[in-house]
């Protein structure tokens, strides 16, 4: 979406006659680019916590896009905070935040064990090898640092009209480092496809299975193929992503005990009150980044 936006401003202003000072592009589209995927993600979150009225996991879903969206519009709008510490946390906290996602979250990927109080991979797996399960793991661990930097576009505007470059000074250094975090996002995310989908194919043989055991118990007449309806197929329902193995979910979530409440006893308007909330810091937020621009 960057590059989109920026060669059509490249092309319509003469051929680099003035983009360089263009405040429209660095100031408002390029930010909208690197940002909008984020909020997208984000509201659709918010989405499923109002539909099933849920807080857990959906919030906490949400909350991987708002850190990201946050530290990604800070690092663009201010390129010096990249050289502070308090950015480099929140980048670092950010990023752990997201790998314990995906570990425990989007794959379930390990299990504890009550008795010897460890975890281990879980027992039920479609591929073969263990090692191939350690491999993604590693490798969805050390590309998810490139995950918000690959939001940040190459080079921001600063309030006196001189672009400024957002990760180094040297202009062959940016120009490496955009291709890379694009090729090395599309297979940190095609790796994590693989054992998030094989995760969901386990979910539904599972439920696939108790539905085949209670029709036969209810309707022994009934063979198991006319368990799952055409109704059951007409809508395709988002994947799930709440954990099925309780032994560990609990102690793995138990920092967000207060999200797990429902949202079942609220009305409408405090449903969408609250939502409405959590949307409205993440805006500010962004706008405050805006407000701070060198």
């Amino acid at each position: 979406m960057q590059d989109i936006a920026y060669s059509f401003f490249y092309l319509f202003s003469g051929l680099n006659g003035g983009i360089d000072s263009s405040t429209i592009l660095y100031a408002f589209v390029l930010p909208a680019c690197a940002v909008t995927p984020l909020w997208l993600r984000f509201l659709q979150c918010l989405r499923q916590s109002h539909d099933l009225r849920k807080r857990w996991p959906y919030l906490g879903n949400a909350f991987k896009y708002f850190v990201a969206a946050e530290v990604a519009l800070f690092g663009l709008f201010v390129p010096n905070n990249k050289d502070k510490f308090i950015w480099r946390l929140c980048f670092v906290i950010a990023t752990l935040y997201q790998i314990w996602w995906d570990t425990f979250m989007d794959w379930e990927l390990f299990q504890y064990d009550a008795s010897t109080r460890t975890y281990s991979l879980r027992t039920r797996r479609l591929y073969s090898y263990r090692f191939f399960y350690y491999f993604i793991f590693t490798i969805n661990f050390l590309l998810r640092f490139c995950w918000t930097l690959s939001f940040i576009p190459p080079q921001t505007l600063s309030r006196a009209g001189l672009v400024l470059d957002t990760f180094s000074a040297e202009a062959d250094f940016k120009n490496l480092i955009n291709p890379a975090l694009a090729s090395a996002e599309i297979i940190r995310r095609s790796l994590w496809a693989l054992i998030r989908i094989e995760l969901q194919a386990i979910k539904m043989l599972d439920q696939s299975i108790t539905t085949d055991k209670e029709t036969d118990i209810l309707h022994p007449d009934q063979s198991s193929s006319s368990a799952i309806s055409d109704d059951d197929l007409q809508e395709m329902l988002p994947m799930e992503i709440e954990n099925s193995v309780n032994d560990y979910s609990t102690l793995l979530q138990q920092p967000f005990a207060m999200f797990q409440t429902k949202l079942s006893l609220n009305s409408e308007i405090q449903v969408l009150s609250e939502l409405v909330l959590y949307s409205t810091a993440f805006t500010s937020l962004g706008i405050l980044a805006a407000a701070h621009r060198e």
